[in-house]
């Protein structure tokens, strides 16, 4: 940071809005680069005002001016609001054709668009803006909630996971090879190593603003957004079963069971077939703490897909 600046920089420049507002905007965006760099290896973002002290000016008593325009221009987003949100591609939903949104810039400008949608929204209600200041303490006047940052996200999807999942997708035999369980997906894509903050975001990310991928319950489907089958469920919900048994070096009947059991789904089977082959499936899971007595939506298990129709064919 420049030294000749930072007495500017570290005083309360908010009233410059007004009486200087080119002064006022080289502040904000001085502090956005600097938050920028300091940030840009960090998924979740958490602030605290004394890691930004300075010897000679100490705390910074404007920043949540540039943490409020971070957060207007996409580059971070509330945690909260980061998986509850949701953002259309600019092809339309996508739904069913599992070609996912368009290209990534497509969806990138749309991610900015929302945010500036969203605070439009919000105007037009007579309700504030996003404020990252909570009080006019001091020392203590930054809101404690952490950030989604969804610039380091946007690089590392970019740069390492559309390689890695379209390389998975050119490998595939059967639909079920990019049917994955949770904690499945995360090791075979390398998201393991960056520990579970990452893999959560990013995991958001690849399904809500890139729709890259299907996130239903703990089963992840790899190429565009479709609704899934109980079988891709199932199938799901066993590689992850049989993921876990390995990793513990259990190599028992219950393990061959879920081997077989997957095979044969993944192999098809007629309605009545396949509805048997569920039961075992949910006996197998509840064996090894895999299902809790319910179907993949949380339902209480019966004789129906995820359409309402019968397995059972009459």
């Amino acid at each position: 940071m420049n030294e000749a600046r930072k007495a500017s920089l570290y005083k309360d420049f908010r009233y410059l809005k007004d009486l200087n507002p080119e002064g006022y905007e080289a502040n904000v965006e001085a502090w956005v680069v600097y938050i920028f760099k300091k940030v840009m290896g960090e998924v979740i973002v958490r602030f605290e005002l004394e890691e930004y002290r300075d010897d000679k000016y100490g705390i910074p008593k404007s920043i949540d001016m540039s943490i409020d325009r971070m957060v207007e221009e996409g580059r971070l987003v509330p945690k909260r609001q980061f998986a509850k949100e949701r953002v259309e591609s600019g092809s339309g939903s996508g739904s069913g054709s599992g070609s996912g949104s368009g290209s990534d810039s497509e969806s990138d400008s749309t991610l900015v668009q929302w945010f500036k949608t969203l605070s439009l929204r919000r105007d037009v209600a007579n309700e504030t803006k996003f404020h990252s200041r909570d009080n006019e303490t001091p020392n203590d006047y930054l809101k404690k909630i952490e950030y989604v940052n969804v610039g380091y996200l946007r690089e590392k999807y970019e740069g390492e996971m559309v390689k890695q999942l379209d390389g998975m997708m050119s490998k595939r035999v059967c639909r079920e090879d990019l049917v994955f369980g949770r904690d499945e997906f995360c090791h075979e894509t390398g998201m393991v190593a960056k520990g579970r903050e990452y893999c959560w975001a990013m995991e958001v990310y690849m399904s809500q603003y890139k729709h890259k991928i299907t996130v239903d319950g703990e089963v992840i489907f790899i190429g565009g957004e479709e609704e899934l089958s109980e079988v891709d469920k199932a199938v799901g919900a066993i590689k992850n079963a049989i993921y876990k048994l390995e990793r513990r070096g259990m190599e028992d009947g219950r393990l061959r069971n879920l081997r077989v059991l997957k095979e044969k789904l993944i192999a098809g089977m007629d309605n009545r077939r396949v509805f048997e082959l569920l039961r075992q499936a949910r006996g197998a899971l509840k064996s090894v703490g895999g299902w809790d007595g319910r179907d993949w939506n949380g339902r209480s298990w019966n004789r129906r897909d995820w359409n309402g129709r019968s397995w059972i064919k009459t």
